[in-house]
């Protein structure tokens, strides 16, 4: 178990990294002039819902070190707090681009292995970064 939290601990950062590339930097549709076109704002749309995706999916990734470590000792609250944390992330990434859900299902999928003891650390920071790069893309 203690492996699975090294793991763990290592999400905090990743947290930090989705914020860092961009996750929650995109401009949303309040900031587009009054004066624009309604064809301009409404294209916005889906850019504003894709950025508030990773917003939340930022949020969702940063709580998770200090979440899982707390339950580090409490192997079946732990496993049952991932798969919370899981479908979360899926259904915060349900607005975002294709890419983004994709990276995040990568990511989910690397977080249930940790659940049950199997960790591939590279991995799961390989799919955050990924996760960054589809957000800030």
């Amino acid at each position: 178990m203690r492996r699975t939290i090294g793991g763990v601990v290592l999400l905090g950062a990743l947290g930090l990294g989705l914020t860092a590339c961009g996750g929650s930097s995109k401009p949303s549709t309040s900031s587009v002039p009054s004066s624009t076109p309604s064809s301009v704002t409404s294209s916005s749309a889906p850019a504003a819902a894709a950025s508030s995706a990773c917003t939340k999916i930022e949020k969702t990734v940063g709580k998770l070190q200090p979440q899982l470590t707390k339950l580090e000792s409490k192997p079946s609250q732990l496993a049952k707090a991932i798969a919370t944390d899981v479908a979360q992330l899926k259904t915060e990434s349900a607005s975002a681009s294709p890419a983004v859900k994709s990276k995040v299902n990568a990511f989910a999928a690397q977080l249930e292995a940790a659940a049950h003891g199997k960790v591939n650390i590279p991995k799961m920071t390989a799919d955050a970064k990924a996760i960054a790069k589809a957000c800030s893309a």
